[in-house]
């Protein structure tokens, strides 16, 4: 497997592509962008097409299926609470976390502490974010990405090449003690994020 792979153009908005093998003769590849808006189609395909060429070296392949779909990677926060019986969940509850699109680790979460509380009270009503460290660290890279996206393959590979594999996927999955992140933090370029807090 290949997980963020820079290898492609970045003349656009930051830019990178999985590769998640599902057999000898089989894989996903996949195109990510963080981008203030959806590109053409086209545009898709023409970097993964260049991706194949220029990278893995193949030409001839067959396209077995294909798949679209944007996530909202930002950090504001809608309104949960929709009348008394009900209470939005998932994307639309703002349970995808803004620098990575995961969403399943924290909807089970969500959805194991809302039924704890129901248990408990009979009533619904949206916890309070537990882990605003992690909000906050969101916001910074979302800016660097907005501001600064030349400096993110960097950052990224320096994330992965200083920090254990299993630090890391804690830190993503919002798991990580706060000695931990000043690790992490340590060992990244420190200058977009000082540049980051101090644009606010």
């Amino acid at each position: 497997a290949t997980m963020m792979d820079f290898r492609v153009s970045q003349a656009d908005g930051v830019c990178f592509v999985y590769v998640l093998p599902y057999s000898p003769t089989e894989a996903l590849v996949e195109c990510t962008v963080f981008s203030g808006s959806t590109w053409p189609q086209s545009l898709y395909e023409d970097r993964l097409k260049a991706y194949m060429r220029d990278v893995i070296g193949i030409v001839g392949y067959d396209v077995i299926a294909t798949e679209t779909g944007a996530i909202p990677m930002c950090d504001r926060v809608p309104i949960r609470q929709r009348g008394d019986a009900w209470i939005a969940i998932g994307v639309a509850g703002g349970l995808t976390k803004p620098t990575t699109g995961y969403t399943v680790a924290r909807c089970v979460r969500d959805a194991y502490r809302l039924m704890l509380q129901y248990r408990s009270t009979g009533t619904f009503s949206p916890p309070e974010s537990a882990h605003w460290r992690f909000d906050w660290y969101d916001r910074l890279l979302l800016r660097i990405i907005r501001d600064e996206p030349a400096v993110v393959p960097r950052i990224l590979w320096t994330l992965f090449e200083r920090n254990p594999v299993e630090r890391i996927l804690r830190f993503l999955d919002e798991e990580t003690r706060l000695r931990e992140e000043l690790l992490i933090f340590w060992s990244l370029p420190w200058r977009p994020f000082l540049r980051a807090i101090i644009r606010r």
